[in-house]
């Protein structure tokens, strides 16, 4: 079950642990939701420029962008100093002013291969892709040494779903820096999207020990495990995964999605609820409840949470979970509702189980 995640490529490409902002001393330990695909700045020579490190360092881009405001105008020509205005912007959510930023740091000292990594990954981040394959694939050429070129390049090959091309160049990103955490993940992504199950463990395996607190690496682990029917040990992984990033709903989904396939009732409706919490309106969550309550043996509050999911059907949902929608309400008893859930089902692929719902309701209503 994936409905968090649009593609399984953003699942992880956005949720992948990434070199961030300067650091003092080592580096913080980051949350899936603050990596993004970018580089941290080398060190600056000028006084104000370490005064904006540090800012940066700390998180307090607006007083960062605020230094460079003043520091700017005097030194037009640093293209170090546009460096840090782009990934204060970017930091900030300003897609354009980063972008805008990181094209005058590029145009000012073209032979800094970070430059091209963080204005490939402001592209990348805005769907451009074109213009961003166009810049790196120059760049590569270019700086071949560098690996954060090479990762962006896989990401856009991932996104355009050319995986021969995107495990290459995600391959290439984690031969040159092996000991980063989001080029292994990276190449582990790509090895799983082709179906290279044991390539991909080891990419993951090792990502979890180099960083034993990534969620990632460890929802990596739990997607291998389910693919091979694993499924204890894609539970494990799957809750370490939870356990390190409590907030992200799709972990938990993923996780209840296991819970409910190995007949965990009760532990599977908890985790459902907890994202029905966060994201409210979509029938799928519902469904997914739902079930997990009536293999759970609670009827009664599965006929409420069916109902949020019958409310919450719309042209959009997929024929499937309108379907498991009716008949797990032909089950607890709800025909009228199961009947018409069903007969709007217009997909013939699912013909025959919308006979069966009616055949199911029928006995219930004739008392057989």
């Amino acid at each position: 079950m994936t409905f968090f995640y649009p593609l399984f490529v953003v699942s992880m490409i956005l949720l992948i642990p990434l070199a961030g902002c300067p650091s003092k001393s080592s580096p913080r330990v980051k949350t899936a939701d603050d990596e993004r695909p970018f580089v941290a700045p080398r060190h600056a020579s000028s006084g104000r420029l370490t005064q904006v490190r540090e800012l940066m360092a700390s998180r307090r881009f607006v007083q960062a962008l605020k230094a460079l405001g003043g520091y700017l105008p005097r030194h037009p020509a640093d293209a170090r100093a546009w460096f840090y205005k782009g990934e204060c912007l970017r930091q900030m959510h300003e897609k354009s002013g980063a972008l805008e930023a990181f094209r005058k740091a590029v145009g000012l000292k073209p032979e800094f291969p970070e430059k091209y990594v963080n204005l490939a990954g402001m592209l990348l981040l805005d769907n451009r892709l074109d213009e961003a394959e166009s810049v790196l694939v120059k760049s590569v050429a270019q700086f071949p040494k560098e690996p954060g070129l090479h990762f962006n390049l896989g990401l856009v090959y991932l996104a355009r779903k050319r995986l021969p091309a995107a495990c290459a160049s995600l391959n290439t990103a984690a031969r040159l820096a092996p000991g980063v955490v989001s080029y292994r993940i990276g190449a582990g992504l790509c090895a799983f999207k082709m179906g290279r199950l044991a390539e991909s463990v080891i990419h993951f395996k090792a990502a979890a020990k180099a960083n034993p607190s990534n969620a990632a690496a460890h929802e990596g682990l739990a997607r291998i495990f389910a693919a091979r029917h694993q499924s204890a040990q894609a539970i494990k992984e799957a809750r370490k995964a939870v356990q390190l990033d409590p907030a992200n709903p799709g972990r938990r989904y993923f996780l209840a999605g296991l819970l409910l396939q190995a007949k965990h009732g009760e532990e599977a409706a908890a985790e459902y609820e907890q994202v029905a919490a966060r994201i409210r309106g979509k029938s799928v969550i519902y469904v997914r409840w739902g079930q997990a309550l009536v293999l759970a043996k609670k009827q009664q509050q599965a006929v409420g949470v069916l109902s949020k999911a019958v409310a919450a059907l719309s042209s959009r949902t997929p024929a499937r979970v309108a379907m498991d929608l009716a008949e797990v309400l032909a089950q607890v008893g709800r025909c009228s509702r199961a009947i018409h859930v069903a007969a709007n089902i217009k997909n013939s692929a699912f013909r025959s189980r919308v006979r069966l719902v009616e055949s199911l309701c029928r006995r219930r209503i004739h008392g057989h």
